[in-house]
């Protein structure tokens, strides 16, 4: 028995409306586009599974990835509201998927006629009926259900299940004992990744409440449980030691062997170390979405412990690292190394986010750091620190009675310091 109840969440009206998208954390990007987002099937081609399809790649190759039994470690999460029981921590999942029949489809989508949706992605795809088993080490899981295997391209495939929380063979039982009266577990949602790395997913729950002429929908507390890679948004999980197109190897190799560089500020020079923490598995970026003619690139996020001999700059910094192997593995082009923007250096000062010091920034609002490395075999590091303090403007107050706000001009920039880094 599944019941729900707690925090207050929105409630969506209208005929079955959804507050919010997917938190199952694996990427859309390469799953299941299916009657919707705008999307009609226009045609369907009958496919045995050795058959390369018109995609370039067979229902056989995705079977390769994605078949027979895996085992992963299922990773039990902390929700943000709500309970479920009985496993936690760390437990075994043995996945299973075998194909059902012996044919593929490949389906030609195309944009609705006349419907008014905006299609995102009306690609074909290769799809594959499969039965999917999921068993856990303690029991919470023991599922069996139909579902497909779908992929656009031959280097990843995505699979979705629903489960009625009612009807679960395991012992798993789920409660958001905080949404309040009236609202329900209404599904357990199951999105696999398939590539030749790993199997990898998420089980999250989803919730629901019925009145007379509304239902309100809440996409849930997080994911209920990972396992295998974390997902990546434009592209598919590597490990660190990953070889070939997706060579997070050479990447990171490379980096280990440019530790020491040096930094010219005006007429000084100074020795400076540099060293990179991975902060999880690298991504490996297709062509098509992130440049469309540099090639495939890897992505590794992680810190820069950068060190320079004067004390001046002694920071921890968060980085994005991209390269671009070949299929051999090895590197076209230099590696790069920018700020990450998505996980800002904690702090509120030069010192504390970059641990940048003997700078004076009194007088200025806020500053900036700007980064932006280059790292080759060839000729080693290149690229620069720039440092710069913002002075807010005072913008004029409206007039009283005008509808209209007056003009403000943009903050005062100044740099401050820069440092060029070079081997």
């Amino acid at each position: 028995m599944a019941s729900v109840h707690g925090v207050r969440l929105p409630l969506c009206l209208g005929l079955l409306v959804a507050c919010g998208g997917s938190e199952t954390g694996n990427p859309v990007e390469n799953g299941d586009v299916g009657e919707s987002a705008g999307c009609e099937v226009a045609g369907s081609t009958s496919l045995p599974f050795d058959r390369q399809s018109a995609l370039g790649f067979a229902a056989a190759d995705l079977l390769d990835n994605a078949g027979g039994t895996r085992q992963q470690t299922l990773r039990w999460q902390t929700l943000r509201f709500g309970s479920y029981g009985p496993e936690t921590g760390e437990q075994t999942l043995h996945v299973t998927i075998t194909p059902v029949g012996s044919t593929a489809r490949l389906v030609d989508y195309r944009q609705k006629q006349g419907g008014g949706e905006i299609a995102l992605d009306c690609a074909d795809q290769l799809e594959v009926d499969v039965e999917l088993r999921l068993v856990s080490g303690g029991g919470a899981l023991d599922e069996t259900v139909r579902s497909k295997l779908v992929a656009r391209r031959a280097e990843v495939s995505t699979l979705s299940a629903s489960f009625d929380p009612e009807k679960l063979a395991g012992s798993l039982t789920v409660s958001a004992a905080e949404l309040g009266a009236g609202w329900q577990v209404r599904a357990l949602n199951l999105s696999v990744q398939a590539t030749r790395y790993a199997l990898s997913g998420s089980l999250a729950a989803s919730f629901e409440k019925r009145t007379s002429d509304s239902v309100g929908q809440s996409p849930g507390a997080g994911p209920l449980a990972v396992f295998g890679l974390a997902p990546c948004d434009n592209g598919i999980a590597v490990p660190l030691s990953a070889t070939g197109t997706a060579s997070s190897a050479a990447t990171l190799s490379l980096l280990m062997e440019h530790a020491n560089a040096s930094l010219t500020t005006g007429s000084s020079e100074q020795a400076v170390t540099l060293a990179f923490e991975p902060a999880g598995d690298a991504c490996q970026l297709f062509a098509d979405e992130y440049a469309a003619d540099a090639g495939p690139a890897v992505q590794i996020s992680g810190a820069l412990v950068v060190k320079a001999a004067d004390g001046a700059i002694d920071g921890r910094w968060p980085v994005v690292v991209r390269g671009n192997p070949d299929p051999t593995g090895a590197l076209v082009g230099p590696v790069t190394l920018e700020l990450d923007s998505r996980a800002n250096a904690a702090g509120s000062t030069l010192a504390e986010r970059y641990g940048i010091t003997q700078l004076d920034t009194t007088g200025y609002d806020s500053t900036g750091v700007r980064v932006m490395f280059s790292l080759s075999a060839e000729s080693g590091w290149s690229g620069s620190i720039v440092v710069e303090g913002f002075v807010d403007p005072v913008c004029p107050a409206a007039q009283p009675g005008s509808s209209s706000s007056p003009g403000c001009p943009g903050s005062e920039r100044s740099e401050l310091a820069s440092w060029q880094l070079h081997d």
